[in-house]
């Protein structure tokens, strides 16, 4: 069973995701909320939780994924950079997200 993350955490998790996806955005020029919700066939409010000046709460880190899972099927379909510029991105995406989602892992001797 799953625990709930303090408030304090998901805040955290999700302003660092909020400028992660907001940056992937960039790339792909759409910085307008409304835009790219109807680019990636996503409900307008739900990526508006993504905003960067004003991250919301709330978000499901499975609506987290569907997002970076659409924003990384746009990046192939439009072919904006090479294959291996869009492999290191979206990597170097999830990678800080993960990491703020669980923290560090310390393993145990």
């Amino acid at each position: 069973m799953a625990s709930k993350l303090s408030l304090v955490k998901e805040r955290e998790w999700i302003a660092i995701a909020a400028r992660v996806v907001a940056g992937l955005l960039k790339e792909l020029d759409l910085n307008s909320c409304r835009l790219a919700a109807k680019r990636l066939g996503m409900n307008a409010r739900t990526l508006a939780k993504l905003n960067p000046d004003h991250p919301g709460r709330g978000l499901k880190k499975e609506t987290l994924y569907k997002i970076l899972y659409r924003i990384d099927a746009t990046f192939r379909d439009e072919q904006v950079h090479s294959r291996q510029d869009i492999d290191r991105m979206m990597s170097e995406a999830w990678n800080e997200i993960f990491h703020a989602s669980f923290g560090s892992f310390v393993p145990r001797y």
